[in-house]
């Protein structure tokens, strides 16, 4: 960010929020605090404050001060990184095959690592510079409500049916030889 273009979003901001000191040492003193970060989120701290995040309790505006501002700024960047990660663990796949969207590469025969080519392009994503690589995957359908009922009136059939034949012997004539005959096997088969 250059003091020219920085001076024009402070003036912006100061007519926005009715700030009579736009004077060329505090715009240089406000320059010094912010200069080495990235202007878009200079800019996108400036938009903040204009539409209402510089409010007092009473609701009065209020011009933030140099480092309040570089505060918002470094939280846009981490909010904006945060989203960033957030989209790209989402995705089915990862983007960049080379090092699986970390922004690490290993260096060939060594066990360094380096910046990965795909680094400049997810940092001009962050800072709006290029669109995003991708759309989030589409969201699973909701659950329908009815399912478990409907599966449960499928299952109690199934496990009627499995005691069963536990129960039809118990009812029976103790003395058919052939349920007697049957009765016996069991009882030899569940002995310890």
């Amino acid at each position: 960010m250059t003091l020219p273009h920085f001076a024009q979003v402070y003036a912006l901001l100061a007519v926005q929020l009715h700030h009579p000191d736009v004077g060329t040492a505090t715009v240089a003193a406000y320059y010094r605090v912010m200069r080495d970060l990235p202007p878009e989120f200079v800019m996108a701290a400036a938009e903040q404050f204009a539409a209402g995040d510089a409010l007092n309790r009473k609701g009065e505006a209020w011009f933030p001060k140099a480092p309040e501002w570089r505060v918002l700024a470094l939280k846009i960047a981490h909010d904006r990184r945060a989203a960033q990660r957030n989209q790209l663990a989402a995705a089915p796949a990862p983007i960049c095959g080379t090092c699986e969207d970390t922004g690490w590469a290993r260096v060939a025969g060594t066990d360094r690592v380096t910046r990965c080519v795909c680094w400049t392009q997810r940092e001009a994503e962050r800072l709006g510079r290029a669109p995003a690589p991708l759309a989030l995957p589409a969201a699973p359908p909701a659950p329908d409500p009815g399912a478990f009922r409907r599966i449960r009136a499928m299952v109690k059939p199934i496990a009627a049916a499995k005691a069963m034949p536990r129960a039809w012997w118990e009812d029976a004539d103790p003395n058919d030889p052939i349920l007697a005959a049957e009765l016996a096997k069991r009882k030899r088969s569940t002995a310890p």
